[in-house]
């Protein structure tokens, strides 16, 4: 297996994406800990439960 290295600030990224994903956090409170601004991209990518819900009702009613 090969090892994947990542900044110190790409794995705290990655544990708060972490925890909107499991619905530990919101997206809004994700992008105050990362000093982001703009949360709508993360949002986009389906990492907020309401997004992931609309997506879910999409696919349903094809």
């Amino acid at each position: 297996m090969e090892t994947l290295r990542m900044s110190a600030k790409e794995r705290a990224r990655l544990e708060v994406l972490g925890r909107v994903k499991a619905g530990d956090i919101s997206l809004v409170k994700a992008g105050e800990i990362l000093g982001l601004i703009r949360t709508f991209s993360l949002q986009k990518r389906g990492f907020s439960p309401e997004t992931r819900e609309i997506r879910r009702k999409r696919r349903l009613s094809k």
